[in-house]
This record gives structure tokens, sequence and C-alpha cells, in this order.
């Protein structure tokens, strides 16, 4: 007998004494009944506690980043935004549609690591998103610097397996280049977004890379003109195009919606199973990953200057309307590149423009005095040195009376000739 046919039998008076007893057809449907309540009273406690310890973990992994500063971009929702580190805004963070988290991973011990730590100084690029994380290959975090309230920023350990390396002809290139096959260590950054909780809780979801320079404003802005903004995020989610020749997701710049974020996420072991993800790229990997999950796709060229799709050289930073520039490999690059986007955005395109040619114009003219200067320093020194020369050794002049003169030889040598012939 169950637990509630006893305990009904034993309210019936019935006697119990270990073995059977006879319950009534009524009563037993009700002991059945009984039971039925008593595991649905189970599994709802059960569901009540998992969301609780749910909501718990989430506003713990709150904390793991600093909100953005405030600035003045606030038309767009995104560093006017305090979040805060408590669960209670979780509210604010999934019901704001400009919000986003950005993401990029660096190399231990090579220049990814500087860009990062510059783009932190100055709280450009992925520091002015919303929420942001740095992942690292190296097993230990690496400090990116100090926080305004004195703590210190690291990057976030995702270590494993590293990226392998091969050869690859490309469209506009004249030889073979380098080509990354990194899918597997963004792959690794990608989950621990996806585990830390954060990320999924923002309307957009960018990865980064280090040698880019973005301006999270112009990126919501573009996503708001161009993206199909009033059309609601639904599953399977929603891509971004931004290089138009190849008809591709370059990987300078990667946005997912929140839906196509959980949808990748979730199902890209599908992908795992149908690709041989290992020797790609992570962009290439992405972006026919979420083609084949049905995530469908919006075109935005302007969103990226990437010289790798336009064979343009390097970006030119004075454009007002890009979102992001690639690529920018060196601290003096990024450098320039971040002021000159501040200033296109301080003062307008045309101020700016006009800046610009008269910087251009200073910038030729010091670049035509250094050569000026140059040119003279060198014919100053060929003087010098022919000077130099006249003084120590003179050349030998050439005199009909001596022997050894060139004249003198090669007539000598037309002469030894000639008696030859003339013995044969």
């Amino acid at each position: 007998l169950s637990r509630g046919e006893v305990d009904l039998a034993e309210d019936d008076d019935e006697e119990y004494q270990g073995g059977s007893v006879y319950v009534p057809g009524s009563l037993r449907t009700c002991a059945i009944r009984n039971e039925h309540q008593l595991s649905i009273s189970r599994l709802g406690l059960i569901v009540i506690l998992s969301v609780a310890v749910a909501l718990t973990l989430l506003g713990t992994s709150l904390a793991y980043r600093e909100p953005a500063r405030s600035g003045e971009e606030a038309d767009y929702g995104l560093l006017d935004q305090d979040f805060g580190n408590e669960t209670s805004n979780i509210s604010k963070i999934w019901n704001n549609r400009t919000s986003i988290f950005c993401f990029m991973v660096v190399q231990q011990g090579s220049m990814e690591v500087k860009l990062a730590q510059f783009q932190f100084k100055k709280k450009c690029g992925i520091f002015a998103c919303n929420h942001y994380a740095v992942y690292s290959d190296a097993p230990e975090a690496i400090s990116l610097g100090l926080n305004a309230d004195g703590t210190e920023e690291k990057t976030i350990p995702i270590p494993g397996p590293p990226a392998l390396k091969g050869l690859q002809s490309c469209l506009g290139c004249h030889s073979p280049k380098t080509y990354i096959m990194n899918a597997n260590v963004l792959m690794r950054a990608w989950d621990k977004a996806a585990k830390d909780g954060i990320a999924g809780q923002h309307s957009w979801i960018v990865k980064v890379d280090a040698d880019s320079m973005l301006s999270a404003p112009r990126l919501i802005k573009q996503i708001k003109e161009h993206g199909k903004f009033d059309v609601p995020d639904l599953w399977p989610g929603r891509l971004f195009k931004n290089c138009g020749i190849l008809d591709s997701m370059q990987g300078p710049v990667e946005v997912l919606s929140r839906q196509a974020f959980y949808n990748f996420v979730a199902n890209k072991y599908k992908c795992y199973q149908s690709m041989d993800w290992t020797h790609m790229g992570e962009d290439v990997f992405v972006l026919h990953c979420l083609k084949q999950l049905g995530v469908w796709s919006v075109h935005i060229d302007t969103m990226l200057h990437d010289a790798y799709c336009s064979y343009s050289g390097l970006p030119n930073c004075w454009e007002p309307n890009v979102a992001v520039f690639h690529p920018l490999k060196d601290l003096p690059g990024q450098g320039d590149c971040w002021w000159k986007m501040g200033e296109v955005d301080k003062k307008g395109p045309e101020a700016a423009a006009i800046d610009s040619a008269a910087a251009a114009k200073e910038a030729a003219a010091k670049v035509a005095a250094a050569k000026e200067a140059a040119a003279k320093e060198a014919a100053a020194k060929a003087a010098a040195a022919q000077k130099a020369n006249a003084t120590t050794a003179p050349p030998r002049q050439s005199d009909a009376s001596d022997p050894k003169s060139v004249p003198n030889l090669f007539m000598q040598r037309v002469k030894q000739i000639q008696e030859a012939q003339a013995k044969s």
C-alpha cells in the first residue's frame, strides 16, 4: 500500500497490522488523488528553488564587470546606463533594446595585450559598451589597468589548445598569406560568455578583434538605422554581414542578436559534427554555423571599414559613419584612429574634414621639410667625402709617357693581338 492509502485506511478506522488491508474503492480513489497532489507540490517546490538559485547565480555574475562610464551618447542608451551589480537591475538590461555586451580575445605576450590596455586606459573600444569582457589564452589573468575606484581590471583566462596556422590564397592578395585557424580558441570565449550569464541579458552581443577600433554609439546607430531595429528579435535570431564584396561577416566585428546568441551557444555542437571547424577561422565558422542554424542576416556594409574587405589599404578614420576600423595593429595607429574618431564625433564631419585637410597639409609640409633637410645633409656629407679623397689620394692622371696608363695599356694589347695574327 502507498503511504496515502495507509493514512486513509487508518483514518477509516480499519485495523492495520503490517499486512494488506481492505480499503473501499472511494477511498482508493482519494488516495491516488492525494498522491498526485503530493507529487505536483514537490515539483512546484523544486521549480521555485531552481529559479531562486538561478537568479542568485545570475546576480552574482553581474559583479564581474564594472558598468560603463557616463558620457554624452545618451541617445543610444549606452554610456548613461548604470545597470549596477544588483540582481534587481537585470530587467533594465533585458528591456533596453540598445544594450550591448562586447568582448575580445587577446593572446598572451602579443601586441594584442598592449592594445587592450590602451583601449581600457582611454575607455574606448569595447570598454565603452554597457558590459565587456577580455578573455586570454593565458592560464593566469593579465592586468589591464586600474579602474576609477582603484580595483584592478584583469583578463579572464580561457586556457586550452592554441590556434593553428596555415597558408591560404585570398582575393586581392599577391601571394598566399598566413591563415590563423583560431575557431577552437574563440569558441572557448563564446562558451565562457554564455556561462557567465551577463552576455545573454543584453540585446546585442558583439565580438571585436583587439586590432580594431570600435565606436559603440556609432554601432548602435548603425543597427537602429539599417538593422531592421523595429523588427522583434525572434528565434532563430539575427546577424549582421559587414562586407558586401565577400558577402560575409568579417571577424573584426561580429554582431549577434540575443536570440542568435542563444541559438549559437546552444546548438553549435551540430556544426561541430558537420564541419571541419578546428581548421577554420573563427569568423568563417561562426557565419557558416549560424547559416546552418537558420539565423537570418542583414547587410550593413558601412558598419566596418576593413582593409581585407575593401582592399583600400589602411582605414581612413575620418569617415564619420563607420563604427569599426581594421586593421590597426600598433599603438600609434590605434591612438591616431581613436583621436580622429573623437574629433569627428565632437566637431562634426565637416569641421573634422577641414581639420583633417589642414592636418594633412601640415603633415605634408613637415615631410617635405624633412626630405629637404635630409637632401642637404646628404649633399654636405658627399662634398666632405670628396674633399677628403682629393687631399689624401689624388687620382692617377693618364699620360702618354706613362706605360701603365690606360690608353697605353690598351694599345699594347692591340699590338700583341696583331702580331699574333700575322704569325698565324
